[in-house]
Order: structure tokens, then sequence, then C-alpha cells
């Protein structure tokens, strides 16, 4: 199973036990949010892009596991979201099994599905979710250096990625191909260009990705403004959390979030300071 199969099967085991809670104490503001995050953000934006590229496969098996991947996530997707949108989940049931549905009946007759997998086959999806969060991380930094070099999205970027020990290489190794389907960098290329030092080096966790064929005329004023911004995002973030009135009353998952745009708007930073170091 390839990593971005694990971390979709991991990612709608969670939302359907966040639902599931949510639907049982009848928050059902939160259910609908939890089921549009995951079929607009992670479902369509993400799996079904990482996938797009195996499902039009020569090989028939790599278009085998795919779909069967895709139709399972699809099937407890469509059942998910019945309940807020019964009308069109048994038309998109229709349309993608035919009358009856998967196994033959309404969606309305059938049970509800509260989990995606077994614990059983969930064993060890925990660190591929992990290493497929720093990879969406990684792919929406390459997709703002390349729209910050005026690097049209079809134009392949050539790149060399270099581990920092046994840690880096678990993390990164393998993830060639996604990064040419998610933000059309060859990691595979660019060997012969690291001796000429022309590359501009990206660091992330564990390893370093070189990137070749940038100017960094173009880059240089459109990063130091992204830099800012979010130092920016990173300051705003710390002046809410040093509020006491919105931790004490904030629930706590929004003072979460508070805490992760910090992490988040600080490594960003970081890591556009040391591409703009080396400019």
């Amino acid at each position: 199973v390839e990593l971005e199969d694990r971390w979709i099967l991991a990612r709608l085991d969670r939302v359907l036990r966040e639902v599931t809670r949510a639907f049982d104490a009848y928050e059902f503001a939160l259910a609908v949010k939890a089921i549009y995050g995951f079929c607009w953000n992670e479902l369509c934006d993400w799996y079904l892009e990482s996938v797009k590229e195996r499902l039009r496969s020569g090989d028939p098996l790599v278009r085998a596991e795919a779909t069967r991947t895709l139709s399972f996530v699809m099937d407890r997707t469509i059942r998910m979201i019945h309940p807020v949108m019964p009308h069109l989940s048994e038309e998109l049931a229709v349309q993608v099994w035919g009358d009856g549905g998967p196994d033959g009946r309404l969606i309305a007759l059938d049970t509800w599905h509260e989990q995606g997998l077994p614990e059983v086959a969930l064993a060890g999806f925990a660190e591929s979710e992990a290493r497929f969060a720093r990879l969406q991380a990684l792919v929406t930094r390459l997709r703002g250096l390349r729209q910050s070099a005026d690097v049209k999205p079809r134009v392949s970027i050539a790149a060399q990625l270099s581990f920092d020990g046994p840690a880096g290489e678990a993390t990164w190794s393998g993830v060639d191909g996604l990064l040419r389907v998610l933000a059309n960098v060859d990691a595979t290329a660019g060997v012969g260009d690291a001796a000429s030092g022309a590359g501009i080096a990206l660091p992330v966790e564990g390893a370093t990705l070189t990137l070749f064929g940038l100017d960094p005329e173009v880059l240089r004023p459109r990063l130091e403004a992204d830099a800012k911004t979010a130092r920016a995002e990173a300051k705003r973030a710390e002046g809410k959390l040093g509020n006491e009135k919105f931790t004490s009353r904030a629930p706590d998952e929004i003072v979460q979030e508070e805490r992760d745009k910090v992490t988040r708007f600080t490594r960003e930073a970081e890591q556009l300071d040391a591409v703009l170091a080396q400019l």
C-alpha cells in the first residue's frame, strides 16, 4: 500500500470517528465542518491529485490497487455525507456503483460505518500520516517557490534530494513520484548540476532539497515579502495566546489551532530566511 493510500485511510478513520462523536452529541455544525474539511481539503485536494497518475498507469496491478483504495474511501465518504446530504449521496451512489449502491441497497437503509478500517489494519498508519503531513508542507512551500520564481505549473523543476541520516531517509525516501505529481519537481534530476553550486537548497526535516533553474533576482523580493507575512502571522497568533481572556474562554481546539499556527508560520519564516541567505 502506497504512502498516500495509508494516509487517506488514516484520515478517513479519524474523520469518521470525529463525525460519529459529533452526531452522538447533536453537534451538527461540527460534524458538517469535519465532513467538508475531509472531502474538500484531503480527499479532493490532496488524495485525488496524488493518486491520479496511478489510476492512469499502464500497469493493471498499479491501477487495481489505486482503484481499490479509492473505491473503499468513496464508499465510506458517501455514507458519511448521507445524514446531511441524503439526496446527493444516494445519487452519487447510483453514479458510482449503479442502482442500489455498492451492496445493492439504499444508503438510507444501511448501517452507519463509524470506522474506516479495523484497528489491526490501521497499525502503523500513524507514521504514514505524519510523513504525508510533512510532504504536504514541503509541496506547499515548493508551489510557493514556483509562483515566486514565475515558473509555470507545467514546467518541471530539476532537484536533488539528499538525506541528513537514516531518519531523514526513512521520512523522504520514495516520495520522488509524489513530488513530481504534486509539485512538478523532478527530485531524481539535477545530480549533474549539484557540483556547480547553482542550486538553491531548501532545508526540510532530515533532508535537503536542492532546486535548480530558479532565478535568484526574481525570487528575492517575493520571498522577503513571504517571510515578513509569515513572521506577522506567527506574532498575531502569539498575541492571541498571550491574551488570558482568549485562552480561558475559547474552546480547546481553537486554542490549539493558534498554537499550531505559531509553529507553522515560525517554521515557514525560518525556511524562507534560509533560502534568502543563499541568494
